[in-house]
């Protein structure tokens, strides 16, 4: 696994992601459902910049600036050090890369953080669990490298004194649903390295066309 330390949603960050399956694509990459994602890597890869690189809201300013808040109370918490990093990259496709919030020192454990500042999704989050719509961003890590073995995905919310950390651990063994399909994690992961594997043989053809 390949790492970079470029300082995230910087210039250089957004440049190295264009044309790139990171974890809010990597759904895309193993849903039967059709969808833009080999449109959207043609278009990034042609303009070298991935798409919405200067879009923010509310959620995502509070999201950025509460993020080392949380990653400090989750390593007391975990006793786990998780360290800062920019991209870690995919051992077994060259356009698969992630934006880990948090690398543990022996780099075999991720930390996802979601901050939010409503208390009914911290709630929420409690008594039913991760969002179905991020269960591919958890599945994309494990899909990186065999050296992940878990994920920590931690929604963090100020506002909820009582509960400011609300934490899932993921494995391999993990069973999650993708779309109708409940099955172990190790099953997507699987199945998304094959079809990353044939997006990846499939861009420059296509992106060829387009041009000439």
């Amino acid at each position: 696994m390949k790492i970079n330390n470029c300082e995230q949603r910087s210039p250089e960050w957004f440049s190295l992601k264009a044309g790139m399956v990171g974890g809010t694509r990597f759904g895309q990459a193993i849903s039967d459902r059709e969808n833009q994602l080999i449109y959207e890597l043609i278009n990034e890869r042609l303009d070298g910049m991935s798409e919405m690189s200067d879009y923010t809201d509310d959620d995502i300013e509070f999201g950025i600036e509460n993020e080392p808040i949380a990653r400090k109370l989750y390593i007391e918490k975990s006793g786990i050090n998780f360290n800062e990093v920019g991209l870690i990259y995919s051992d077994f496709c060259g356009i698969h890369l992630q934006s880990p919030d948090g690398l543990s020192d022996d780099q075999t454990q991720i930390l996802e953080i979601k901050s939010t500042r409503h208390g009914t999704k911290q709630i929420k989050r409690f008594f039913k669990g991760v969002e179905s719509d991020k269960i591919g961003q958890i599945i994309s890590y494990f899909a990186i490298s065999d050296q992940i073995k878990a994920v920590h995905h931690v929604s963090f919310c100020p506002f909820r004194p009582e509960r400011m950390l609300v934490s899932y651990t993921f494995t391999l063994d993990s069973i999650v649903k993708v779309g109708k399909v409940e099955k172990p994690i190790s099953y997507f992961v699987d199945l998304g390295r094959k079809k990353l594997l044939e997006i990846e043989q499939e861009l420059p053809e296509l992106t060829n066309k387009f041009i000439f």
